[in-house]
């Protein structure tokens, strides 16, 4: 079936045989999610989940054509044998041994309700194919995922930490019973998984990230160097592990290491606000050791991103005050003015930097981003 092209003929037969209301989208639903670019979207819609449907073509892998008590309308063969099949769902069918509900069409069902992000229809499916295959570790695991989606963590681990008697080496498990575990305040099961984790699939970045966010809760800084290092051997390009690591480098002093590891981050994505925060943190830590040129590069690489910054701006005109650079200092101060009116401190800066007289101290921190 090489390009799905019992798919096309399917259609092209629905096409020439079918009888189709000129007023009407046809509702198809199908085995394989690239139907839908076969169809002509004036004429029908492509629904991601099998219920409610006109017509569901499949072929016959995986018995995705049991996926509904229908009628057969019409079968692509190859050498005699049904390849595909056209079916009309048809609810007298439901007791037929064809198409009694099955726990592969819960699951599949159960599937494609979580790619349309149904996750009530998605988890009582779950349900039912746990019903008819308690063992099943794959259902367990999805269980446990969605009570985790339902914040019900205590709910989820018997059937995540089932899933793992049944099937020790299952990642997924594993990185939602940490989730759980860290959820429920239980740091030290959630540290063990996760490194349990990492132990199975050392290039798997989830349980790095994870863990290190636990080790920084902790303030454990040390060991929270030490693992991310090794984690950005595997996982050079990702920002939020570097921009951790720039955290711990900052708590420890070692700001040369922070300055590095941050700007790793801003290179990778320089648009994210928490790689912008922590960038800024190194910022302030530099003019505080009255290291003002590389404090103002940052500033100024911060802004160029994101000119509502809170405290950059306003810390970049503190800078430009203290080396006498008046005229910067203000045009800064008027950046933060602009984006921060009611705020008074750069006002206030402002005027002295005009009459070039008294002192501002800081740097300021930045604020945190404000929440929708």
């Amino acid at each position: 079936d090489y390009w799905e092209n019992s798919y096309k003929q399917g259609i092209r037969w629905i096409e020439a045989n079918y009888d189709h209301p000129p007023d009407k989208r046809l509702r198809i639903g199908a085995g394989s999610q690239n139907a839908r670019y076969a169809l002509d979207p004036n004429r029908y819609e492509f629904v991601e989940v099998p219920e409610n449907i006109d017509l569901y073509l499949s072929t016959t892998r995986d018995d995705r054509h049991k996926m509904v008590p229908c009628e057969i309308v019409h079968t692509i063969q190859r050498d005699s044998v049904a390849l595909f099949y056209i079916i009309r769902p048809d609810d007298s069918f439901d007791q037929d041994p064809s198409f009694t509900p099955s726990t592969q069409r819960h699951i599949t069902l159960a599937n494609q309700y979580d790619r349309s992000r149904n996750e009530k229809e998605a988890f009582q499916h779950y349900q039912e194919a746990l019903s008819q295959d308690p063992d099943n570790p794959n259902v367990l695991a999805n269980l446990g995922r969605h009570y985790l989606l339902q914040n019900k963590y205590q709910d989820a681990v018997p059937y995540l930490e089932r899933a793992l008697e049944l099937q020790p080496n299952y990642l997924n498990a594993y990185l939602h019973l940490g989730t759980a575990f860290h959820a429920l305040g239980q740091t030290q099961k959630a540290a063990k998984i996760y490194l349990k984790t990492i132990a199975l699939k050392p290039n798997l970045r989830e349980p790095y990230v994870n863990l290190a966010i636990i080790l920084i809760e902790m303030e454990r800084w040390l060991e929270t160097v030490k693992l991310l290092t090794e984690a950005t051997k595997i996982h050079t390009a990702h920002p939020k592990i570097w921009q951790m690591l720039a955290q711990a480098y900052r708590q420890l002093g070692d700001l040369a290491k922070a300055d590095d590891s941050i700007s790793r981050a801003f290179q990778l994505n320089p648009s994210e606000y928490s790689v912008q925060e922590e960038y800024a943190l190194v910022a302030a830590d530099y003019q505080n050791q009255n290291q003002l040129v590389r404090a103002g590069t940052i500033y100024q690489n911060i802004l160029e991103r994101n000119p509502e910054m809170p405290g950059a701006a306003f810390n970049l005109g503190l800078l430009y005050y203290k080396q006498n650079q008046f005229l910067k200092a203000i045009a800064a101060y008027e950046q933060a003015v602009s984006h921060f009116p009611k705020d008074p401190n750069p006002l206030l800066a402002m005027s002295l930097a005009l009459n070039a007289r008294g002192t501002i101290r800081g740097p300021y921190p930045p604020v945190k981003k404000p929440s929708a």
